[in-house]
């Protein structure tokens, strides 16, 4: 149902010009910084301000007021009590987590100026969700972008040179990947696949392959996929924390019949546009990749990852831990569509302008965001009583 709350509507559509105004400067090639400052201070403030919204808000006010047992990890529960001893309470910190995620997105975001009018809005549209609703993940995420950034800088072309001439930059990977999978384990997944594909695999996989397995993912795969292939790999990462381990005592519910949970199933309609919007990214962001000689191995690490993102995400729709998984790689779409914007000179066959007018599929979860919120639309100010942001 239509809900159209003002401040949330008014302010998340300043929030997005923001981002298309500074994005658009930043590709005139103005400082970097200067644009990107307001970026990180509207979205600290408007992001950081909501109340209630989230997966398992409550849950985090409590871990932070120390209700309840903290078993997260020793670097969140460090930046915690540092935060607290600074004045932040259970509600303010959600200012803090969203200043980290949208500051160390930036660092990364920086590799990108020539794409950024493209990029800083598309960035939003794709990754707001995520840092609303998986709070302690999204805020572990934040770290990953400074792993990618410094991931980026090392040249794998001479493997067996890689140690001696980038340990600067394999120093600082390390550095992030720690911080990052202390916070919240899952993301390993995300720097073991990255990390792979960045050494391995050169250049973007064929659109001839990745169309042909993402639509298996959609439609075939899910009807015959044996769940128990995944036992060895939920073993390895039981060893690696106490939460790891709890998910895999309750695999028989999480990854299973008894894990399914029909809120992810797409409407028929609405699923065709998907595998429509996804498969012209596919086609249309290769072509692209592929026609411009100078591109970047980056660039197509970034393809790659969101194909085997958006493939794990249809193949487990339905199943909440791993749909996230493929879910959270699937959202660097944006990268790959900002490309194919700034590029967009270079396919304009009478195909590619239908497979083009496709991509607005990827603005569908946003304009629902926008539009469709639910009761999920509350700012600090709307709480039913008297709130503090600081202690």
């Amino acid at each position: 149902m239509l809900n159209i709350d003002f401040d949330y509507f008014f302010l998340n559509i300043i929030l997005l010009y923001g981002f298309i105004y500074f994005g658009k400067k930043i590709s005139k090639r103005e400082n970097y910084w200067y644009n990107a400052i307001p970026c990180i201070i509207l979205f600290t403030i408007i992001q950081g301000s909501r109340f209630l919204r989230g997966n398992d808000y409550l849950h985090y006010t409590h871990i932070f007021n120390g209700d309840i047992p903290d078993t997260t990890g020793f670097i969140f529960v460090t930046i915690n009590n540092m935060c607290k001893n600074i004045g932040f309470n259970e509600y303010s910190i959600f200012i803090f987590y969203s200043f980290i995620f949208i500051s160390c997105s930036m660092f990364f975001l920086k590799q990108y100026i020539q794409y950024a009018k493209w990029l800083f809005p598309l960035f939003l549209i794709a990754f707001l969700q995520f840092e609303e609703y998986m709070i302690r993940q999204a805020f572990s995420f934040s770290f990953f972008f400074l792993y990618i950034a410094n991931l980026f800088k090392i040249n794998p072309e001479r493997i067996n040179e890689v140690i001696k001439k980038n340990k600067k930059e394999i120093a600082y990977c390390l550095v992030w990947a720690i911080i990052c999978v202390n916070i919240h384990s899952a993301n390993i997944i995300n720097i073991l696949i990255i990390s792979i594909l960045y050494f391995f695999l050169k250049k973007p996989l064929h659109y001839n392959i990745t169309i042909s397995i993402y639509i298996l993912c959609v439609y075939i795969l899910p009807k015959i996929f044996d769940f128990s292939y995944l036992q060895p790999i939920l073993n390895i990462f039981a060893n690696s924390n106490e939460l790891a381990s709890a998910y895999v005592e309750n695999s028989d519910k999480w990854f299973s019949s008894e894990g399914y949970n029909d809120i992810y199933t797409r409407n028929p309609l609405v699923q065709v546009l998907e595998v429509l919007g996804v498969s012209s990214l596919l086609y249309l962001g290769y072509k692209a990749l592929t026609t411009n000689n100078n591109i970047s191995r980056r660039f197509s690490t970034m393809y790659n990852l969101f194909f085997i993102g958006i493939s794990i995400q249809s193949l487990f729709r339905n199943l909440e831990i791993l749909n996230r998984i493929g879910y959270i790689m699937s959202l660097f779409w944006c990268l790959i569509l900002s490309f194919v914007l700034c590029n967009k000179a270079l396919i304009w066959s009478k195909i590619d302008k239908f497979l083009f007018i496709m991509l607005f599929w990827f603005i569908y979860e946003y304009l629902k965001y926008l539009l469709f919120p639910g009761n999920k639309t509350l700012f600090i100010w709307d709480a039913p009583f008297n709130i503090s942001f600081f202690q």
